[in-house]
Order: C-alpha cells, then sequence, then structure tokens
C-alpha cells in the first residue's frame, strides 16, 4: 500500500532526478532505498543473539529481508532480467493480498 501511495504522489507531484540522469535511481527504487535505510543498524553478535531470545519482533535485517525477498515490485525494480536469480516470475511468486 505504500508503495502505491507513493506512485499515487510521484505521479501528481512528480520527483526531481536526485542523483543522475542514468536511470539508475527511479521512484521504485528510491521508495525501497528509503525503506531499507529505516530498518539500518550494525549489532554485534551477542547484542543480535540477546534480541533473537528476548523479543517477538525480528531483526532489522530480516524486516527488509522478509518484506522485499518475494515481493514482485522490488523484483521489477531492481531485478527483472531473465535469467537472474531474482527475475520476476509472476506465476510462481506468493501474493499474500
Amino acid at each position: 500500500m505504500a508503495l502505491k501511495a507513493y506512485r499515487s504522489y510521484v505521479k501528481e507531484y512528480g520527483i526531481k532526478a536526485c542523483l543522475d540522469e542514468s536511470g539508475e535511481y527511479t521512484p521504485e527504487k528510491l521508495y525501497f532505498y528509503g525503506f531499507a535505510q529505516v530498518w539500518c543498524e550494525k549489532s554485534s553478535p551477542a547484542s543480535l543473539e540477546s534480541q533473537v531470545l528476548t523479543d517477538p519482533h525480528s531483526p532489522a535485517d530480516a524486516r527488509v529481508l522478509g518484506a522485499t525477498s518475494n515481493s514482485l515490485e522490488f523484483k521489477k525494480a531492481f531485478c527483472g532480467h531473465e535469467g537472474d536469480d531474482l527475475a520476476v516470475d509472476e506465476a510462481n511468486s506468493c501474493k499474500v493480498w
């Protein structure tokens, strides 16, 4: 839903080229970079072990990797090339909503 809202915003207000004109930073990629940045952290092995044993929430990296690993929109933004390990394969992807 957040990506859909972001696309609606970009459609209505546009987006300025952020870093270059190469197309490397598309609106969709910027959305996912921002999503991942929110969860960016560096944890020591002891801290991570403690979190896993005592906190019911997933570690930050699992939140990002879990949410994007089966996202067709993520794959379309970053991969999508035939033969890539993460190539877009809508027929064999899990869809929650």
